[in-house]
């Protein structure tokens, strides 16, 4: 019986972090959706910021320029789709780096 809970535990494990792959690249952390986007960003991102990237690139802003409350000021971030790829990296600022996922 102990092994048969270790087995469902180490299961449940392992589909845990599969899932949370889907959100989150290595270095990263998962920001949850905005405008069809799951969106990702590192720990010199707000998770507030890195949506705001998101929105305002769906929307048509491929370099959006967006409001930092931690910087004061607005940030130019430069974005890159990889062919291939259903992702989209957005880099700007003091080292902000947003993903943007299908």
């Amino acid at each position: 019986m102990k092994t048969r809970i270790a087995a469902v535990l180490a299961l449940a494990g392992c589909i845990g972090m599969a899932a949370m792959s889907t959100t989150a690249y290595a270095g990263m952390r998962g920001c949850g959706r905005a405008s069809d986007y799951v969106v990702s960003a590192n720990s010199k991102t707000s998770c507030g910021f890195a949506r705001t990237v998101a929105s305002k690139y769906a929307n048509g802003s491929v370099n959006p320029r967006v409001y930092s409350d931690a910087a004061r000021r607005h940030i130019r971030m430069t974005c890159s789709q990889f062919q291939g790829v259903q992702f989209v990296s957005c880099k700007g600022g003091n080292n902000a780096h947003v993903r943007l996922s299908k």
